[in-house]
C-alpha cells in the first residue's frame, strides 16, 4: 500500500512540475520590461501627416438602417502640394489612409489632384448639362478650382504637423458644390 502510495504522490510531484515548465514558457504568461529609453513620438521620414475623411450620403429612397447613416470613409485621391516660395509641386498617395510628407520651412498649400489642371479644363470636365442637373456659374466654378484643402507654414523639420479636413459629398453631385440635383429621388 505505500508503494501504492509513494507511486502516486511521486507521480503528481512530477506532473506538477511539467506543468510549471510549460505555464513558464507560454508567451501569454511572459512579462515584458518597459523601454529604458523615450520612444521616438514620431518616424523622421515624415514631419507632415494628413488625414482626410469623406462623408458619403445616405441616397436611399426608404428609410436608412443605422449602419446606412454617418457613413465616413478616408480619401484616397492623389494630392498636391504647393511650395508657395518657389512654386513647386509634389503629388502626394495615401499609406492606409493617411498621407505622409517631408517639408522643408516654408508656406505649403494642398488641393486635390483633379483640380490641377487650367482653368476651362477643369469646369469642362466637372460640368453636367442634361435632365434633372443644374450647373452654377462659372464664378462658382472657379471659386471651387481655386480651393485648398490647406494653407499652413512649416516652421521646422523636427516638429510634426498633423492636419485634418473631411469632404461633404451630396447625392447625385458628388463633391461638386457647384451642381444641384433636380430630378426625382428614390421611392
Amino acid at each position: 500500500m505505500n508503494v501504492i502510495f509513494y507511486f502516486i504522490t511521486t507521480s503528481v510531484v512530477l506532473f506538477s512540475c511539467t506543468l510549471n515548465k510549460v505555464n513558464e514558457t507560454t508567451p501569454s504568461e511572459k512579462t515584458v520590461d518597459p523601454p529604458s529609453e523615450p520612444v521616438e513620438i514620431f518616424n523622421k521620414d515624415y514631419n507632415v501627416q494628413i488625414k482626410i475623411t469623406e462623408y458619403i450620403p445616405y441616397c436611399g429612397g426608404a428609410a436608412p438602417g443605422p449602419d446606412q447613416l454617418n457613413n465616413s470613409v478616408s480619401y484616397t485621391g492623389k494630392l498636391i502640394v504647393t511650395n508657395l516660395s518657389d512654386d513647386t509641386q509634389t503629388e502626394l498617395l495615401p499609406n492606409a489612409g493617411v498621407y505622409q510628407i517631408q517639408l522643408r520651412p516654408g508656406a505649403y498649400t494642398i488641393k486635390e489632384a483633379y483640380k490641377n489642371l487650367p482653368f476651362t479644363e477643369f469646369m469642362a470636365q466637372n460640368q453636367r448639362s442634361g435632365m434633372y442637373y443644374m450647373d452654377g456659374t462659372e464664378e462658382c466654378y472657379k471659386k471651387w478650382w481655386q480651393s485648398n484643402l490647406f494653407e499652413f507654414e512649416v516652421t521646422d523639420i523636427d516638429t510634426l504637423i498633423n492636419l485634418e479636413t473631411s469632404i461633404g459629398s451630396s447625392c447625385f453631385t458628388g463633391t461638386n458644390p457647384c451642381l444641384q440635383y433636380t430630378g426625382p429621388y428614390p421611392p
